[in-house]
């Protein structure tokens, strides 16, 4: 035993507590592709263990069988990890896109061509103002600016 490392799933099961032991047994469920919890029916230290998470079990499952909009292959968590959390991350890029891109894009229309698009009116853009313009939309600006001033001067 000196020469070995003690770790807490593997202690002695008969001096461990009931609490204890169902951590294991949820511990192992996880970790160990090979355990069945029908391997514990027969050992009389696990059978209270067994018989609570074997009832824990048909319950959830009983739960989902009277659901309409659950069932046993597409749970909440599925539902969850499948389907909300991309919604979510898909909602926030694109509104992302849309304050990011969409509003340069119009100043820059704006700036190149001098058109003024509806949008701008409904994200409520202020053209004219060139001081209230993002960094790099006020270099652009700049840009264009100089080349305008360098094409007067050709000609």
């Amino acid at each position: 035993m000196r020469y070995t490392k003690a770790n807490p799933y593997h202690m002695i099961n008969v001096w461990v507590d009931p609490k204890k032991r169902e951590d294991i047994i949820k511990r192992k469920l996880l970790t160990d592709k090979n355990f069945k919890l029908t391997s514990l029916q027969v050992n009389p230290l696990y059978k209270p263990v067994f018989d609570q998470l074997d009832a824990q079990a048909v319950k959830i499952l009983n739960e989902l069988d009277k659901s309409v909009l659950w069932s046993r292959k597409y749970t909440k968590a599925e539902f969850k990890h499948s389907f909300f959390y991309p919604l979510v991350m898909f909602t926030v890029i694109i509104f992302g896109l849309i304050n990011y891109g969409v509003k340069y894009r119009m100043y820059y229309n704006y700036i190149k061509h001098g058109r003024v698009m509806g949008l701008s009116e409904k994200m409520d853009l202020k053209l004219d103002d060139v001081e209230n313009y993002p960094k790099a939309v006020f270099e652009y600006y700049k840009e264009k600016k100089a080349y305008d001033a360098h094409i007067k001067r050709k000609e």
